[in-house]
């Protein structure tokens, strides 16, 4: 009984010790804004330099949709089965895109 009453008052000692070391002064509102203006422009870099790529991926994904779309539809679910499904999943692998 014992022993269960000191490793009790061990955990709970060291619960206590874990939370006091964890705490720390709450930021003010300047520094906060400080952080998120600073976070803000970091990403704002990041995604100028990765814009044009962005941009060039959706442009051929945009063109892939299109082109699948209109080289499935006429493969009716309904009369083919899954031809059209299989149809423009090809099509999109062709294209380098997931479907």
């Amino acid at each position: 009984m014992l022993k269960i009453k000191i490793i009790a008052a061990a955990l709970v000692l060291s619960v206590a010790t874990a939370n006091a070391a964890f705490a720390r002064e709450p930021a003010s509102y300047a520094d906060a804004q400080a952080g998120v203006h600073g976070n803000a422009q970091a990403i704002d870099r990041a995604l100028q330099a990765i814009g044009p790529r962005l941009a060039a991926n959706a442009e051929r994904r945009m063109r892939a949709l299109h082109q699948c779309n209109k080289e499935a539809a006429p493969l009716k679910n309904d009369t083919w089965g899954s031809a059209q499904t299989d149809r423009y999943r090809a099509c999109m692998a062709e294209h380098g895109q997931r479907a």
